[in-house]
């Protein structure tokens, strides 16, 4: 299916979750900047940290888990649960497309209100390296979600560990907090978290702080092990896939 289609049936999966709703998108900016607003004012506070080093830190965190969560979450049951339109025969391969598709208008509005609140916090942040963060980022969850999507569908119990286990990868991933707050012992068990270099990549790259560092090596590492096993092995079984019997 053509490229364009693809974008058409993304954005109307998109709009169906605001049907009937007055404020349509502009749900999902507002309720991320709640998030940043509540989050900054209490962990702020909790952490005793400096409400301006801190809040870029906290909401460059946030605009990553919201992206990476939401599309782990979503791709949980890519080929069980769709809102595709009847008798439209779409490739399975097709259905990561779609989602990709979904993924950027998220990310895009949600980076609207990044863009927006730093510029009234008075935080430098050049729009161009958020485009160039959440594309990369962008590209390696597409490249995840069709090992998980795999994973799922032929051990659907990992459905219900991975959802579980969401909110413990968010905690043991400076997201809310630094890494600077950890023990040298933790801050050694941390480099073992792949979530952990590449939200710093994430960062680093929004920051204009971009360097050959072992953060941008260990996700580049991943990038490429998780794209050569769905070469081998995700891409065949995903083409074998029928989901119109």
């Amino acid at each position: 299916m053509k490229i364009n289609n693809l974008f058409l049936i993304a954005l109307q999966n998109f709009k169906i979750h605001y049907i009937n709703s007055l404020l349509g998108f502009l749900w999902l900016p507002l309720s991320f900047l709640i998030l940043i607003l509540i989050k900054s004012y209490l962990f702020s506070d909790i952490l005793n940290l400096r409400v301006g080093r801190y809040i870029p830190h906290l909401v460059t965190g946030l605009l990553f888990w919201v992206f990476l969560s939401g599309g782990i979450s979503k791709n949980l049951n890519l080929f069980f649960n769709n809102q595709m339109i009847l008798n439209l025969n779409v490739n399975p391969s097709d259905y990561f497309k779609i989602s990709f598709f979904e993924s950027i208008f998220l990310i895009a509005l949600n980076s609207l209100v990044l863009y927006f609140f730093f510029i009234f916090s008075n935080i430098q942040i050049n729009i161009f390296y958020l485009v160039v963060a959440s594309f990369i980022l962008s590209l390696f969850i597409y490249e995840l979600n069709k090992i998980i999507s795999i994973l799922f569908l032929i051990l659907r119990d990992l459905v219900f560990l991975i959802s579980s286990s969401l909110i413990l990868i968010f905690f043991l991933t400076p997201i809310i907090w630094e890494p600077s707050m950890l023990s040298e012992q933790n801050l050694y068990y941390l480099q073992f978290n792949p979530f952990y270099h590449l939200v710093e990549v994430f960062r680093s790259i929004i920051y204009a702080n971009f360097s050959w560092n072992i953060h941008l090596k260990v996700t580049i590492v991943i990038y490429f092990v998780i794209k050569l096993i769905n070469l081998l092995l995700s891409d065949k079984i995903i083409s074998r896939i029928n989901l119109y019997t």
